[in-house]
């Protein structure tokens, strides 16, 4: 119910899961990537809509970016893991949601 309305309206409501970014809440970095790349949002802008900081949003940016490029690519996740130096979780968090945007960009 409420992770429907949150997709729908895409914004985050604050509770436990989307404050701490974890579980199966509708997560920051969903949020930001949809805004970049499918609405066509910048940066700054993101950053004002969703309460982070702009380095924030580089990052999170920049993270999905680099997977991303990764999977195009070819490379497993255990791989992209290792050259990116970040957890498979992770990975797969963004691999989830370059699927999920797959089609949809500005």
């Amino acid at each position: 119910m409420l992770s429907n309305y949150e997709r729908q309206n895409k914004t985050l409501i604050p509770r436990r899961g989307t404050i701490h970014d974890a579980g199966k809440s509708l997560s920051h970095k969903w949020i930001i990537c949809y805004k970049r790349y499918v609405e066509g949002k910048s940066a700054d802008q993101i950053a004002r809509e969703t309460y982070h900081c702009l380095e924030a949003v580089d990052r999170y940016l920049g993270q999905f970016y680099r997977v991303r490029h990764c999977l195009q690519q070819g490379l497993s996740t255990m791989e992209i893991s290792h050259i990116l130096n970040c957890g498979v979780s992770l990975v797969e968090a963004y691999r989830q949601i370059d699927k999920e945007l797959e089609g949809k960009n500005a």
